[in-house]
């Protein structure tokens, strides 16, 4: 019995393996595919295959197309998911604009401390914009804050 748990086990990361390797070498064919007819087809797009309709996506930038295995088809747009109401492309491309705190450029930033500054938070702001100079208002009026605006 255990001998058995164990061969599977196996088995199950043999697969999982070569599956992995599979989809890579998809991805790799893809990316050749529309190099080939695309010819300004950037080397830094990423291509991951999407777990609907046999469709990978093409991620250029925090623009998202999709294709197909073969790379013949490649279209634009977005891709709803119906049962739940999701709006697939715009969260992908939500994620792909997502910037950590730690990657900000501080050093480009001007700081300004209220209280202590245990809370920190980023501002992009607009010098001419009239809604930033009514941020900067609300802003004065918080207590431990740090502003790094930019």
């Amino acid at each position: 019995m255990k001998f058995r748990f164990i061969a599977a086990l196996l088995g199950l990361a043999a697969s999982l393996v070569l599956a992995t390797a599979s989809q890579a070498q998809t991805t790799a064919e893809v990316r050749n595919a529309l190099a080939k007819v695309l010819p300004n087809f950037p080397a830094s797009a990423k291509i991951i295959k999407t777990p609907y309709a046999g469709l990978y996506e093409v991620d250029i930038g925090d623009r998202v197309f999709y294709t197909d295995a073969s790379g013949r088809y490649l279209f634009a747009g977005e891709i709803l998911d119906t049962k739940t109401g999701t709006n697939m492309t715009k969260e992908r491309i939500a994620e792909l604009q997502k910037i950590s705190w730690k990657d900000l450029p501080f050093k480009d930033s001007f700081k300004v401390v209220y209280g202590n500054g245990k809370r920190q938070i980023a501002v992009f702001e607009d010098p001419y914009c009239p809604y930033c100079h009514q941020l900067d208002k609300t802003l004065e009026k918080m207590s431990n804050m740090t502003v790094h605006v930019f």
